[in-house]
C-alpha cells in the first residue's frame, strides 16, 4: 500500500473547517490554511501537514483511561515543538492500545464497505458504471476520489444517524445547549491492504482498518468541528502518533480538568490569517474512541461565553 498517498488523501476530510468566508464560513483564498496533499496542494499558500507514524491510517488509536493517584483520569499527552523545517508542531500520543476488534461494530458499514472498495478499485481501473461514484458531493471532502479506492465517504443528516451507521455502542454523542447550524456530518472508512501496489492491475483486498465520524457546525462567527476516530485490530501497532505542523502559526498546550478528567488542549495562534479569532482543540479518549473538539470563535466576551458553553457541553458528554 502507498501509505503516504493514503494518509495525505484522508487528511483532507476537515478541509472545509479551514476554508471560511469573511464571517468564518469561507475563508478568503489568499489566507487559507490547507492540509498538504497531492490532490489539492496550492502553491504559495500556507499549509498544514498531517503525518502519521507507526500506523497507515488517519485514525489515532486511543485506549483505556489511566488514573492518577489523585483520582483524576487522563487518556494521553501532548508535546509541542518544531520539525526539521522549523515549523511549529504538536504530537498527541494516547496512553493505551486502542485497537478494536471488528466484531464490536454492528453498523451497516462493516458489511457494505468491502463491496464499495471493490467498486472504487474498478473505477480507478477505468470501469464505468451506470451511476455516479457515491462519494462525489460528500461535504467535508475536497479531493478527487478517482485514485483513492481505499476510502469510503458518506454523508448523514445527524450525528445519531452517522453513529448508527458505525454501530459502536460506547460512542458518545454530545448534546449542545445552543442552537448550532449543521454544515455537514459524514463518516469515512479506510481500507488497508499492505500488499497492494498502486498503478498495477492487481486487485487489492482492502480490509476495514479505521472509521472516522466528522461533523461541522456553525453559530454566527463560531465554528465547531467534531472528529471521532476508531481503529481496528488489523494494525500491527497499538496506536498511531499524530504530528500536526504549521509554517504560519504556533501551538501551545495545556490541560483542563472537568468531571475528574484531564483534557488535553491545544491552542493554535491563527492571528496572522484570522486576526481577532481564537482556535482551540480539546482531545479526550474513552472506550477506545479518540474524540476531538476543534472550536474557533471571535475573541469577544459574548463569543467566548458561547464557546465555553459548547466546550462544557462536549466535556459533559463523557460523564460526570
Amino acid at each position: 500500500m502507498n501509505r503516504e498517498k493514503l494518509l495525505n488523501a484522508i487528511g483532507q476530510t476537515d478541509e472545509s473547517l479551514l476554508k471560511d468566508n469573511e464571517e468564518l464560513r469561507r475563508r478568503p483564498e489568499n489566507s487559507s490554511v490547507t492540509k498538504e496533499a497531492p490532490f489539492t496542494a496550492k502553491k504559495g499558500r500556507a499549509r498544514r501537514r498531517v503525518v502519521f507514524a507507526l500506523a497507515a491510517c488517519l485514525v489515532l488509536a486511543l485506549g483505556s483511561i489511566a488514573a492518577y493517584a489523585s483520582g483524576i483520569f487522563r487518556s494521553g499527552s501532548v508535546t509541542t515543538g518544531t520539525n526539521e523545517n522549523g515549523h511549529a508542531t504538536y504530537f498527541y500520543e494516547p496512553d493505551e492500545d486502542m485497537r478494536l476488534p471488528s466484531s464490536v461494530f454492528t453498523g451497516a458499514f462493516m458489511t457494505e464497505v468491502p463491496g464499495y472498495f471493490h467498486e472504487y478499485w474498478q473505477r480507478s481501473q477505468g470501469v464505468t458504471f451506470s451511476y455516479p461514484d457515491r462519494r462525489n458531493g460528500v461535504r467535508g471532502f475536497d479531493i478527487d476520489f478517482t485514485d483513492v479506492p481505499f476510502l469510503h465517504a458518506q454523508e448523514f443528516n445527524t450525528l445519531e444517524d452517522a453513529a448508527a451507521y458505525i454501530g459502536y455502542s460506547p460512542l458518545a454523542i454530545p448534546a449542545f445547549e445552543l442552537n448550532l447550524e449543521k454544515d455537514w456530518v459524514n463518516v469515512s472508512v479506510l481500507g488497508l491492504d499492505d500488499n497492494w501496489i498502486p498503478g498495477t492491475d492487481i486487485e487489492p483486498d482492502f480490509k476495514v482498518g479505521c472509521v472516522e465520524l466528522n461533523a461541522r457546525y456553525l453559530l454566527d462567527d463560531l465554528v465547531v468541528h467534531l472528529v471521532d476516530y476508531m481503529i481496528t485490530d488489523i494494525y500491527a501497532t497499538p496506536r498511531a502518533i499524530q504530528e500536526v505542523s504549521s509554517e504560519s502559526s504556533t501551538f501551545t498546550s495545556e490541560t483542563v480538568v472537568a468531571n475528574n478528567r484531564e483534557f488535553q488542549v491545544i491552542t493554535e495562534d491563527i492571528s496572522s490569517f484570522l486576526p481577532g479569532y481564537i482556535e482551540k482543540q480539546y482531545i479526550w479518549a474513552q472506550d477506545k474512541v479518540e474524540y476531538h473538539l476543534i472550536i474557533r470563535y471571535r475573541n469577544k466576551e459574548a463569543e467566548i461565553e458561547k464557546a465555553e458553553t459548547l466546550i462544557r457541553n462536549w466535556m459533559d458528554s463523557f460523564g460526570n
